[in-house]
């Protein structure tokens, strides 16, 4: 009978596999609809769909388990250690699960953070800062004059984190809607509360 790790190893080794060999199409697949995450530095979100707030995405970065990615690493590499454990009597069963988890998620985090980060960054870098000027986005984390701070802006189908300044009098604050008005060299965008005056200007 084989037992639960090698049952494991063996679906996720499948999964591994084809998003291998099979290269993107078989990773847009894994990740279709799957990914509901939101990375502190940027994420790309292939749907759109709606995000939670800051405290709600960051637990999701860290507990990605709407993430078909994170399973298939989880189960290939908690199931090999799992399986290598049994084989070679190095614990028991307590010692081999706890393991087993450790390995698994912490492979799972680190793939899916690393591939979620790569394909941010291709999607910003394919976009130009006059792409970004007259775009609406939600603030992610506080921005003011004085303070950095995080907004979501959404282009090409894409969720994009960008960090953010505005010259409100007021702060912006986190599930604000404001509009980028303009690029900074240093890539930091410039926005403002102030959606219709913008618009018209």
């Amino acid at each position: 009978m084989l037992s639960p790790y090698l049952i494991a190893l063996l679906v996720g080794g499948v999964l591994v596999a084809v998003s291998v060999f099979l290269g993107g199409d078989a990773d847009a697949d894994l990740d279709a609809d799957a990914d509901l995450d939101a990375d502190a530095d940027l994420d790309a979100d292939a749907d759109g769909e709606a995000h939670g707030t800051p405290l709600a995405d960051g637990l999701s970065a860290w507990l990605p388990f709407g993430s078909l990615r994170f399973w298939t690493f989880f189960l290939c590499f908690g199931g090999l250690t799992g399986t290598l454990f049994g084989l070679f009597g190095l614990a028991g069963p307590v010692a081999t699960a706890a393991a087993s988890a450790a390995v698994g998620y912490a492979t799972g985090l680190g793939i899916s953070t690393l591939v979620r980060r790569l394909r941010a960054n291709e999607v910003s870098s394919a976009l130009s800062e006059t792409d970004f000027v007259g775009a609406s986005g939600t603030v992610l984390l506080p921005v003011s004059r004085a303070e950095l701070g995080k907004v979501r802006v959404q282009l090409a189908g894409r969720a994009v984190d960008l960090t953010a300044l505005t010259d409100d009098a007021d702060s912006l604050h986190a599930s604000d809607e404001v509009l980028v008005y303009d690029v900074r060299d240093d890539g930091v965008l410039l926005v403002t509360s102030n959606l219709e005056q913008r618009r018209g200007s």
